[in-house]
Protein backbone atom coordinates (compact mmCIF):
# COMPACT_ATOMS: atom_id res chain seq x y z
CA UNK A 1 0.00 0.00 0.00
CA UNK A 2 2.68 2.38 1.17
CA UNK A 3 4.26 1.90 -2.31
CA UNK A 4 1.63 3.09 -4.00
CA UNK A 5 1.69 6.90 -2.05
CA UNK A 6 3.11 9.71 -4.43
CA UNK A 7 7.00 10.30 -4.28
CA UNK A 8 8.86 12.95 -3.97
CA UNK A 9 11.31 11.90 -6.73
CA UNK A 10 7.76 12.01 -9.22
CA UNK A 11 8.37 14.53 -11.94
CA UNK A 12 4.20 14.93 -11.93
CA UNK A 13 3.83 14.82 -7.90
CA UNK A 14 6.97 17.40 -7.83
CA UNK A 15 5.60 20.29 -10.14
CA UNK A 16 1.79 20.04 -9.27
CA UNK A 17 1.37 19.10 -5.37
CA UNK A 18 5.30 19.49 -4.27
CA UNK A 19 6.47 23.39 -5.36
CA UNK A 20 3.48 25.17 -4.65
CA UNK A 21 3.73 24.05 -1.31
CA UNK A 22 7.26 24.88 -0.74
CA UNK A 23 6.34 28.43 -2.27
CA UNK A 24 3.84 28.80 0.09
CA UNK A 25 5.92 28.03 2.71
CA UNK A 26 9.12 30.02 1.84
CA UNK A 27 6.54 32.92 1.51
CA UNK A 28 4.82 32.17 4.33
CA UNK A 29 8.62 32.06 6.47
CA UNK A 30 9.89 35.22 4.89
CA UNK A 31 6.94 36.97 5.95
CA UNK A 32 6.67 35.89 9.56
CA UNK A 33 10.46 35.96 9.94
CA UNK A 34 11.06 36.22 13.14
CA UNK A 35 8.37 35.55 14.45
CA UNK A 36 8.19 31.62 12.92
CA UNK A 37 12.08 31.63 14.57
CA UNK A 38 9.91 32.66 18.06
CA UNK A 39 7.61 29.71 17.07
CA UNK A 40 10.29 27.02 16.37
CA UNK A 41 11.74 27.94 19.33
CA UNK A 42 8.87 28.17 22.10
CA UNK A 43 8.72 24.77 20.67
CA UNK A 44 12.02 23.48 21.94
CA UNK A 45 13.13 23.83 18.55
CA UNK A 46 16.75 25.38 18.28
CA UNK A 47 16.49 26.60 15.02
CA UNK A 48 20.54 27.54 15.24
CA UNK A 49 21.54 24.18 17.08
CA UNK A 50 23.62 22.75 14.57
CA UNK A 51 23.80 19.14 16.24
CA UNK A 52 19.86 18.31 15.02
CA UNK A 53 20.32 19.13 11.02
CA UNK A 54 19.53 16.30 10.17
CA UNK A 55 16.45 15.92 12.14
CA UNK A 56 14.96 18.92 11.07
CA UNK A 57 15.51 18.09 7.68
CA UNK A 58 13.34 14.84 8.16
CA UNK A 59 11.18 16.70 9.42
CA UNK A 60 10.53 20.08 7.33
CA UNK A 61 10.80 16.92 4.73
CA UNK A 62 8.05 14.83 6.12
CA UNK A 63 5.56 17.90 6.82
CA UNK A 64 6.37 19.22 3.10
CA UNK A 65 5.31 15.85 2.13
CA UNK A 66 2.35 15.36 3.80
CA UNK A 67 0.98 18.83 3.11
CA UNK A 68 1.45 18.17 -0.24
CA UNK A 69 -0.66 15.07 -0.24
CA UNK A 70 -3.88 16.84 1.63
CA UNK A 71 -3.80 18.93 -1.66
CA UNK A 72 -3.18 15.84 -3.98
CA UNK A 73 -6.41 14.86 -2.65
CA UNK A 74 -8.41 17.91 -2.05
CA UNK A 75 -7.36 18.90 -5.46
CA UNK A 76 -10.69 17.73 -7.56
CA UNK A 77 -12.50 19.81 -4.61
CA UNK A 78 -10.68 22.64 -5.78
CA UNK A 79 -11.23 22.14 -9.19
CA UNK A 80 -14.98 22.28 -8.62
CA UNK A 81 -14.71 25.56 -6.72
CA UNK A 82 -12.68 27.76 -9.30
CA UNK A 83 -14.79 26.08 -11.68
CA UNK A 84 -17.77 27.71 -10.00
CA UNK A 85 -19.68 24.24 -9.31
CA UNK A 86 -19.42 25.21 -4.98
CA UNK A 87 -18.34 28.24 -3.16
CA UNK A 88 -16.64 30.64 -3.10
CA UNK A 89 -17.12 31.37 -7.09
CA UNK A 90 -20.31 29.89 -7.92
CA UNK A 91 -22.07 33.14 -8.09
CA UNK A 92 -25.24 33.47 -10.40
CA UNK A 93 -24.00 37.27 -10.27
CA UNK A 94 -20.83 36.12 -11.88
CA UNK A 95 -22.36 33.90 -14.38
CA UNK A 96 -24.70 36.15 -15.72
CA UNK A 97 -21.36 37.96 -16.28
CA UNK A 98 -19.97 35.24 -18.31
CA UNK A 99 -23.11 34.48 -20.03
CA UNK A 100 -23.36 38.46 -21.02
CA UNK A 101 -19.63 37.87 -22.45
CA UNK A 102 -20.69 35.07 -24.47
CA UNK A 103 -23.80 37.02 -25.97
CA UNK A 104 -21.81 39.86 -26.47
CA UNK A 105 -19.14 37.58 -28.35
CA UNK A 106 -21.58 35.91 -30.49
CA UNK A 107 -23.89 38.92 -31.62
CA UNK A 108 -20.34 40.22 -32.58
CA UNK A 109 -19.80 37.27 -34.43
CA UNK A 110 -23.01 36.92 -35.88
CA UNK A 111 -22.96 40.15 -37.53
CA UNK A 112 -19.73 40.21 -39.19
CA UNK A 113 -20.55 36.23 -40.48
CA UNK A 114 -23.32 37.89 -41.78
CA UNK A 115 -21.53 40.91 -43.47
CA UNK A 116 -18.85 38.91 -44.98
CA UNK A 117 -21.76 36.30 -46.64
CA UNK A 118 -23.22 39.65 -48.39
CA UNK A 119 -19.89 40.91 -49.24
CA UNK A 120 -17.88 37.92 -50.17
CA UNK A 121 -14.56 38.87 -51.51
CA UNK A 122 -14.66 42.79 -50.85
CA UNK A 123 -15.08 42.26 -46.60
CA UNK A 124 -12.09 43.78 -45.71
CA UNK A 125 -9.09 41.60 -44.45
CA UNK A 126 -8.84 42.82 -40.90
CA UNK A 127 -12.45 41.88 -40.31
CA UNK A 128 -12.25 38.74 -41.66
CA UNK A 129 -9.42 38.17 -39.15
CA UNK A 130 -11.67 39.29 -36.20
CA UNK A 131 -14.03 37.27 -37.32
CA UNK A 132 -12.00 34.26 -37.11
CA UNK A 133 -11.11 35.20 -33.68
CA UNK A 134 -14.30 35.56 -32.28
CA UNK A 135 -15.50 32.08 -33.67
CA UNK A 136 -12.23 30.83 -32.14
CA UNK A 137 -12.94 31.89 -28.82
CA UNK A 138 -16.41 31.21 -28.66
CA UNK A 139 -15.10 27.53 -29.36
CA UNK A 140 -12.32 27.23 -26.72
CA UNK A 141 -13.56 29.61 -24.08
CA UNK A 142 -17.46 28.76 -23.76
CA UNK A 143 -19.33 25.21 -24.03
CA UNK A 144 -21.65 24.72 -27.31
CA UNK A 145 -24.70 25.79 -25.08
CA UNK A 146 -25.91 28.94 -23.67
CA UNK A 147 -27.34 26.97 -20.39
CA UNK A 148 -24.11 25.22 -19.61
CA UNK A 149 -22.21 28.29 -19.03
CA UNK A 150 -20.55 28.28 -15.79
CA UNK A 151 -19.64 31.52 -13.59
CA UNK A 152 -15.93 31.82 -13.95
CA UNK A 153 -13.50 31.94 -17.14
CA UNK A 154 -11.65 28.83 -16.08
CA UNK A 155 -14.82 27.07 -15.61
CA UNK A 156 -15.86 27.25 -19.25
CA UNK A 157 -13.15 26.89 -20.66
CA UNK A 158 -12.94 23.52 -19.06
CA UNK A 159 -16.49 23.27 -20.20
CA UNK A 160 -15.41 23.98 -23.54
CA UNK A 161 -13.52 21.18 -23.72
CA UNK A 162 -15.35 18.42 -21.77
CA UNK A 163 -18.27 19.43 -24.08
CA UNK A 164 -16.48 19.00 -27.46
CA UNK A 165 -16.85 14.84 -27.94
CA UNK A 166 -20.36 15.00 -26.92
CA UNK A 167 -21.64 17.86 -29.30
CA UNK A 168 -19.14 16.45 -32.36
CA UNK A 169 -19.29 12.70 -31.52
CA UNK A 170 -22.28 12.26 -29.18
CA UNK A 171 -19.30 10.87 -26.99
CA UNK A 172 -19.29 11.88 -23.01
CA UNK A 173 -15.93 12.77 -22.39
CA UNK A 174 -16.17 12.39 -18.52
CA UNK A 175 -16.79 8.50 -18.60
CA UNK A 176 -15.14 7.38 -21.87
CA UNK A 177 -11.73 9.50 -20.79
CA UNK A 178 -10.40 6.67 -19.02
CA UNK A 179 -11.61 4.01 -21.87
CA UNK A 180 -9.67 6.62 -24.05
CA UNK A 181 -5.99 6.22 -22.85
CA UNK A 182 -6.10 2.52 -23.21
CA UNK A 183 -5.84 3.58 -26.72
CA UNK A 184 -3.73 6.42 -26.71
CA UNK A 185 0.17 6.05 -27.54
CA UNK A 186 2.46 6.81 -24.68
CA UNK A 187 4.50 9.78 -26.57
CA UNK A 188 0.54 11.07 -27.03
CA UNK A 189 -0.75 10.41 -23.44
CA UNK A 190 2.70 12.18 -22.04
CA UNK A 191 1.85 15.12 -23.92
CA UNK A 192 -1.29 15.20 -22.64
CA UNK A 193 -0.46 15.13 -18.71
CA UNK A 194 2.11 17.22 -18.83
CA UNK A 195 -0.22 20.06 -20.29
CA UNK A 196 -2.68 18.71 -17.02
CA UNK A 197 0.05 19.27 -14.59
CA UNK A 198 0.66 22.58 -15.92
CA UNK A 199 -2.40 23.74 -14.63
CA UNK A 200 -2.57 21.95 -11.36
CA UNK A 201 0.66 23.51 -10.70
CA UNK A 202 -1.03 26.93 -11.30
CA UNK A 203 -4.20 25.87 -9.51
CA UNK A 204 -2.63 24.79 -6.51
CA UNK A 205 -0.31 27.68 -6.53
CA UNK A 206 -3.84 30.40 -7.23
CA UNK A 207 -4.94 28.72 -3.80
CA UNK A 208 -2.37 28.93 -1.78
CA UNK A 209 -1.61 32.12 -2.72
CA UNK A 210 -5.77 32.82 -1.77
CA UNK A 211 -4.51 31.79 1.93
CA UNK A 212 -1.30 34.07 1.68
CA UNK A 213 -3.48 36.86 1.05
CA UNK A 214 -5.92 36.17 3.87
CA UNK A 215 -3.26 35.30 6.45
CA UNK A 216 -0.73 38.26 5.21
CA UNK A 217 -3.93 41.04 5.03
CA UNK A 218 -5.36 39.60 8.73
CA UNK A 219 -1.36 40.32 10.29
CA UNK A 220 -1.72 44.02 8.34
CA UNK A 221 -5.27 44.64 9.38
CA UNK A 222 -4.42 43.59 13.05
CA UNK A 223 -1.42 45.30 13.78
CA UNK A 224 -3.33 48.67 11.98
CA UNK A 225 -5.70 48.36 14.39
CA UNK A 226 -3.07 47.83 17.18
CA UNK A 227 -1.40 50.63 16.11
CA UNK A 228 -4.36 52.55 16.27
CA UNK A 229 -5.91 52.04 19.35
CA UNK A 230 -2.32 52.68 20.98
CA UNK A 231 -2.82 49.43 22.90
CA UNK A 232 0.60 47.14 23.26
CA UNK A 233 -1.41 44.01 23.38
CA UNK A 234 0.53 40.73 21.90
CA UNK A 235 4.41 41.28 20.65
CA UNK A 236 4.00 42.17 16.72
CA UNK A 237 7.97 41.66 15.64
CA UNK A 238 8.71 44.18 12.98
CA UNK A 239 8.46 41.52 10.89
CA UNK A 240 4.71 42.26 10.45
CA UNK A 241 5.37 45.77 8.89
CA UNK A 242 6.01 43.31 5.54
CA UNK A 243 2.42 41.64 5.99
CA UNK A 244 0.90 44.94 4.12
CA UNK A 245 3.50 44.76 1.02
CA UNK A 246 2.55 41.09 0.83
CA UNK A 247 -1.17 40.96 1.07
CA UNK A 248 -0.78 43.94 -1.94
CA UNK A 249 2.08 41.70 -3.66
CA UNK A 250 -0.32 38.23 -3.15
CA UNK A 251 -3.50 39.84 -4.84
CA UNK A 252 -1.19 40.98 -7.86
CA UNK A 253 0.64 37.56 -7.99
CA UNK A 254 -3.06 35.64 -7.51
CA UNK A 255 -4.08 37.50 -10.92
CA UNK A 256 -1.48 36.71 -12.84
CA UNK A 257 -1.24 32.76 -11.90
CA UNK A 258 -5.25 32.82 -12.39
CA UNK A 259 -4.48 34.15 -16.71
CA UNK A 260 -1.92 31.64 -16.85
CA UNK A 261 -4.32 29.36 -15.64
CA UNK A 262 -6.99 30.41 -18.05
CA UNK A 263 -3.87 30.19 -21.00
CA UNK A 264 -2.87 26.70 -20.35
CA UNK A 265 -5.89 25.34 -19.39
CA UNK A 266 -6.92 25.97 -22.83
CA UNK A 267 -3.75 23.74 -24.79
CA UNK A 268 -4.66 21.28 -22.23
CA UNK A 269 -7.79 21.53 -23.79
CA UNK A 270 -6.67 21.57 -27.35
CA UNK A 271 -4.68 18.34 -26.18
CA UNK A 272 -8.09 16.69 -25.17
CA UNK A 273 -9.74 17.22 -28.06
CA UNK A 274 -7.31 16.10 -30.60
CA UNK A 275 -7.00 12.81 -28.28
CA UNK A 276 -10.84 12.39 -29.55
CA UNK A 277 -10.19 13.33 -32.63
CA UNK A 278 -7.41 10.62 -32.71
CA UNK A 279 -8.70 7.60 -30.99
CA UNK A 280 -12.04 7.54 -30.67
CA UNK A 281 -11.87 4.86 -33.81
CA UNK A 282 -9.74 2.93 -32.13
CA UNK A 283 -11.42 2.78 -28.98
CA UNK A 284 -14.55 1.35 -30.62
CA UNK A 285 -12.30 -1.38 -32.16
CA UNK A 286 -10.65 -2.20 -28.98
CA UNK A 287 -14.34 -2.46 -27.02
CA UNK A 288 -15.20 -4.54 -29.53
CA UNK A 289 -17.64 -2.79 -31.88
CA UNK A 290 -17.52 -1.79 -35.48
CA UNK A 291 -17.75 1.99 -36.33
CA UNK A 292 -20.62 3.12 -38.57
CA UNK A 293 -19.62 5.02 -41.98
CA UNK A 294 -22.37 8.00 -41.47
CA UNK A 295 -21.71 10.26 -39.29
CA UNK A 296 -25.28 10.27 -38.05
CA UNK A 297 -24.85 6.63 -36.79
CA UNK A 298 -22.51 7.33 -35.48
CA UNK A 299 -23.61 10.03 -33.04
CA UNK A 300 -25.64 7.33 -32.42
CA UNK A 301 -23.24 4.70 -31.56
CA UNK A 302 -21.26 6.99 -29.16
CA UNK A 303 -24.34 8.08 -27.48
CA UNK A 304 -25.18 4.37 -26.78
CA UNK A 305 -21.45 3.94 -25.30
CA UNK A 306 -21.83 6.90 -23.08
CA UNK A 307 -24.91 5.29 -21.68
CA UNK A 308 -23.33 2.28 -21.05
CA UNK A 309 -20.45 3.53 -18.99
CA UNK A 310 -23.06 5.97 -16.84
CA UNK A 311 -26.09 3.76 -16.82
CA UNK A 312 -24.75 0.19 -17.60
CA UNK A 313 -27.27 0.20 -20.31
CA UNK A 314 -26.21 -2.75 -22.69
CA UNK A 315 -25.05 -0.99 -26.40
CA UNK A 316 -27.14 -2.81 -29.28
CA UNK A 317 -25.96 -5.86 -31.00
CA UNK A 318 -25.91 -4.69 -34.18
CA UNK A 319 -22.89 -2.41 -33.29
CA UNK A 320 -20.76 -5.45 -32.49
CA UNK A 321 -17.83 -6.69 -34.68
CA UNK A 322 -19.10 -9.08 -37.16
CA UNK A 323 -17.01 -11.88 -39.08
CA UNK A 324 -18.79 -14.62 -41.57
CA UNK A 325 -22.18 -13.55 -39.88
CA UNK A 326 -21.21 -14.25 -36.62
CA UNK A 327 -20.01 -11.59 -34.11
CA UNK A 328 -16.48 -12.14 -33.52
CA UNK A 329 -16.58 -10.11 -29.99
CA UNK A 330 -19.57 -10.87 -28.53
CA UNK A 331 -21.05 -8.89 -25.87
CA UNK A 332 -20.63 -9.26 -21.79
CA UNK A 333 -22.59 -12.41 -20.29
CA UNK A 334 -24.94 -9.46 -18.06
CA UNK A 335 -25.71 -7.73 -21.87
CA UNK A 336 -26.70 -10.86 -23.47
Amino acid sequence: MLSTLPKITDKTFFIAYLFPVLLFIANLIFMLHEKAFALFNSLGIDTLAESDKLEKAVYFTFLVWVLSIVLMLTNKILFWAIEGYCLPFKSEYLRKREVARFKQKKAQLDELSSEWRRNDRHFPFELQLKCTRLARELASDFPSKQSSIMPTRFGNIMRSFEDYPRSVYGADSIPLWLHLLSVMPKDFLSVVDDAKTQVICLLNIFWLSWMMIVISSSLFITRVYASISHAHGPNFPGSYDRSGAFAVGSIMFTTVVYWLMVERARNWGECVKAAFDCFLPALAEKLGFELPREPAKQKQFWIAASRRSLFNSPVPEHYYIKSRGKIKYAPPAHNR
